[in-house]
């Protein structure tokens, strides 16, 4: 399944190219093709007829059909798990709306196998939130196969410290890679009690207890499956605590056991003596000695700004990725334009080099006057114009102690 992007008219649409459904053997073609030969059940879908799924409008291009939907003002999924993670209410809200939809599909006797569930292709609106789904037919793999993907994802990406909404995406992932993920199923993940089996004829005591083994199973299960996912962050920090860097890691980091195992740690030369009557002395701290300071090299004295040449404000570029926006508490700086929006694009840094993304903004984002396709990003360098909804930006790298535009 292969999608592009494209700007018409001030709306972002998001375009698949699938072969058309067609009604009997008949054929249609883009210029005058019969209407009634479409296909009933696309064209519930082409009329917003099911809540949930984004408004689809279908388009020609070289004799080719494409389902086109109108994604302006949203964000993917992925991409909102890249800035913060879901929390247990807004995941109880996606499993909910996913069920909705599945429900709806099946009612309009539309194939659920043609449901796009790659997180980077499911939109959501920043401010409700309400998530909207697309249909693409031709996709590899069915449903099942799909949605087990799909939990698998969420689970790498759930917030183990929120034990709500680790318990939710749990639950889901135990579904789905066992192939029960019916909208039934969907629903009763939302429930934890419905899930959990419970003794007839049992007291309230012997059933609580039964409760509290399956917790208590089910939150050895959930923190294997985080282990084993995570193994290789814990592989990271175990090299991070080598060195240098890692001896500053387990001072300041922890309380150190005394003054002479800090030394020791420090100086691992000098260490506990054994003397001649077998106990322990140890060498006196009370004589002066050398001072070392310790610090970071910066790796470059450039420091990245955007300068806007309106108001002469100089934003520096502390962290990246750096989000521009109007979004509280997701962009990392506001133009207080009118025009400008939640998540209007992001400034990156791979391998020493910047980098410019629009955020499927409303008004755009121009590079040097050419402007960028929802969801575009293009290499910047210094002294490139950046253009953020009519407001002119530069972007320059320059000394720290240079402060003017």
């Amino acid at each position: 399944m292969e999608a592009f992007y494209k700007r018409e008219q001030g709306h972002n649409y998001i375009m698949f190219q699938v072969e058309p459904r067609l009604a009997g053997t008949a054929e249609i073609s883009p210029g005058g093709g019969k209407q009634e030969h479409w296909d009933s059940q696309i064209e519930m879908v082409r009329r917003n007829r099911i809540p949930g799924l984004a408004q689809l409008s279908i388009q020609w291009e070289d004799n080719k059909m494409y389902y086109g939907y109108d994604i302006t003002g949203m964000q993917p999924v992925s991409r909102v798990m890249e800035i913060r993670d879901m929390s247990g209410d807004e995941i109880k809200e996606f499993l909910q709306q996913l069920a909705d939809v599945i429900l709806r599909l099946e009612q309009f006797l539309l194939d659920r196998d043609d449901l796009v569930l790659e997180p980077e292709y499911i939109y959501v609106q920043l401010e409700g939130p309400r998530y909207f789904f697309f249909i693409c037919p031709g996709q590899e793999g069915g449903y099942r196969e799909h949605m087990k993907r799909l939990s698998q994802y969420l689970l790498e990406k759930a917030d183990g410290e929120d034990t709500e909404s680790a318990g939710l995406v749990f639950r889901l992932y135990r579904l789905c890679a066992s192939g029960e993920a019916e909208p039934e199923t969907l629903t009763a993940c939302l429930n934890e009690d419905s899930l959990k089996p419970q003794a007839e004829n049992t007291s309230g005591r012997e059933r609580y207890g039964c409760r509290e083994d399956t917790e208590r199973k089910e939150e050895a299960e959930w923190q294997e499956q985080i282990d084993d996912m995570r193994l290789g962050e814990k592989e990271d920090k175990k090299r991070y605590r080598t060195g240098i860097r890692g001896i500053l890691h387990r001072i300041f980091r922890r309380t150190p056991d005394g003054l002479e195992s800090m030394w020791d740690e420090l100086e691992p030369d000098n260490r506990r003596l054994s003397n001649r009557t077998g106990g322990e002395k140890t060498q006196s701290f009370t004589e002066e000695r050398p001072t070392e300071v310790l610090y970071v090299e910066e790796d470059s004295m450039l420091s990245p700004t955007l300068c806007c040449q309106e108001s002469q404000e100089v934003i520096p570029l502390t962290h990246f990725p750096f989000l521009v926006g109007t979004q509280e508490n997701w962009a990392h700086y506001n133009p207080g334009f009118h025009g400008v929006s939640r998540l209007h694009l992001k400034l990156e840094k791979k391998n020493g080099m910047y980098w410019i993304m629009d955020l499927n903004s409303t008004n755009g984002t121009k590079l040097n006057g050419s402007p960028l396709l929802p969801n575009e990003e293009k290499q910047i360098r210094n002294g490139d114009h950046i253009w953020i909804a009519g407001l002119m930006y530069e972007f320059m790298e320059f000394d720290r102690k240079e402060k003017s535009c």
